[in-house]
C-alpha cells in the first residue's frame, strides 16, 4: 500500500503527490507521455468545457513533463503555457503549513502552543477555545466553522485585512471543542497565516516569497493579485448552466484569504514544489524543510472517514500499487 496525498486546484488541475518507495524507477521520457496526455486533455477539456489547463508531471527529483493547453483569457487569444500563473486556491493551505513547519524547525514556534499565547487578543466563543493550538489549525480540528469562514472571506482588501478578519471571530462560536473532530474551514489556515506574520515579523506574502518561492525558483509565483495579472495570470471562469463564464475575480479575493486560498503560481513552479515535497524538502540545492518536517506535514492527524485522513494541508489515503 502506498500513501497518497492530495489537495485540489479547482477547475484547471489536480495536484497529487504519490509517495512511492525510495528506489525510483527511471522516469519515462516526455515523448512517451506526450501523445496519450494530449489525447486525454483534449477529450476531457472538450467534454467539461474547460477553456485552459496546465499539467506538470514529476518523478523522483525530475520534471518529466510540463505543458499548457487551451487559452488563458476571456478573449481566447492568450495560450496557456507552463509559465502561466493560476490561482492555486486551497493548494495555498499546504504552503501555509510548510511556513509554519519552517518556523517550528527554526525554534520560533511549537505546534502545540495555544493560539492565544501567540495572539493574546484572539477571541472566539465556545467550550475549550483557550485550548486551541497551532496543530489543531493545521489538522482542521480547531472547532472553527466552515460556513463562518466563507462569510469572513468577504473582508475588504487592504494591508490589515487578515488581522481584521481574524479579530471578527470574537462574534463567532466554535462548532466543537478543539481536538474533538474534523471540520474543513479556511479560517484555520488564515489564522495560521497570521501566526506566520506574528512570529516571523514579516507579512505573509513577504514570508512565502522569501522562504518558499525564491529558494524553489518559483519565478511565476505571486502573493498578490495585481502582480499576477501583470504577468498574464489566467482569467477566472465559473460554470453557468454548463458553460464557462468569465468571472473576474471569480472568488472574493483579499489579503484575508491568501493563507487559505489566495496564492498564485504556474504549473512549472508547482513541479518544483512537488519535487521538494517528494524529496525530503529538497529541490536542487535548496533545502526548505528537513525530511522529518516533511514527514510531519504528510502524516494525517485525523481520520475523516474510512481510509481518508487529513494531514497538514493535505488529504491522505492509500491505494494498491499496480
Amino acid at each position: 500500500m502506498k500513501p497518497f496525498l492530495k489537495t485540489l486546484i479547482p477547475i484547471f488541475a489536480i495536484f497529487l503527490l504519490w509517495k512511492g518507495s525510495s528506489a525510483q524507477a527511471k522516469p519515462p521520457q516526455q515523448t512517451d507521455l506526450q501523445i496519450p496526455l494530449d489525447a486525454y486533455m483534449t477529450e476531457h477539456m472538450a467534454r467539461l468545457k474547460i477553456p485552459g489547463a496546465a499539467v506538470g508531471i514529476v518523478q523522483g527529483d525530475q520534471v518529466v513533463l510540463v505543458k499548457g493547453y487551451g487559452t488563458a483569457d476571456a478573449g481566447r487569444t492568450q495560450p496557456v503555457t507552463p509559465q502561466t500563473p493560476f490561482l492555486l486556491a486551497s493548494v495555498s493551505k499546504s504552503f501555509t503549513a510548510l511556513g509554519i513547519m519552517q518556523l517550528v524547525e527554526a525554534g520560533k514556534l511549537e505546534l502545540d502552543t495555544p493560539v492565544r499565547e501567540i495572539l493574546p487578543w484572539f477571541q472566539i466563543n465556545g467550550e475549550g477555545a483557550e485550548t486551541m493550538t497551532v496543530r489543531h489549525l493545521l489538522h482542521q480540528t480547531s472547532g472553527l466553522s466552515e460556513r463562518d469562514g466563507y462569510i469572513r472571506n468577504l473582508e475588504p482588501d487592504g494591508p490589515t485585512a487578515l488581522e481584521t478578519s481574524i479579530r471578527a471571530l470574537a462574534d463567532d462560536t466554535l462548532n466543537r471543542v478543539p481536538g474533538s473532530g474534523y471540520e474543513y474551514a479556511n479560517t484555520n489556515f488564515d489564522v495560521a497565516g497570521l501566526i506566520i506574520e506574528t512570529v516571523s515579523g514579516q507579512s505573509y506574502g513577504d514570508y512565502v516569497q522569501e522562504h518558499i518561492f525564491n529558494p524553489l525558483e518559483m519565478t511565476n509565483a505571486f502573493t498578490t493579485l495585481n502582480a499576477a495579472r501583470t504577468n498574464c495570470m489566467t482569467t477566472g471562469f465559473y460554470p453557468f448552466f454548463g458553460f464557462p463564464t468569465p468571472s473576474d475575480p471569480w472568488m472574493p479575493y483579499t489579503v484575508a484569504v491568501r493563507p487559505s486560498a489566495g496564492l498564485i503560481a504556474s504549473a512549472e513552479d508547482v513541479t518544483h514544489y512537488v519535487i521538494a515535497q517528494l524529496n525530503g524538502g529538497q529541490y536542487q540545492d535548496a533545502q526548505i524543510l528537513s525530511p522529518a518536517g516533511i514527514e510531519t506535514l504528510h502524516t494525517p492527524g485525523v481520520i475523516i472517514v474510512d481510509d481518508l485522513g487529513y494531514a497538514m494541508g493535505w488529504h491522505t489515503w492509500t491505494f494498491e500499487e499496480a
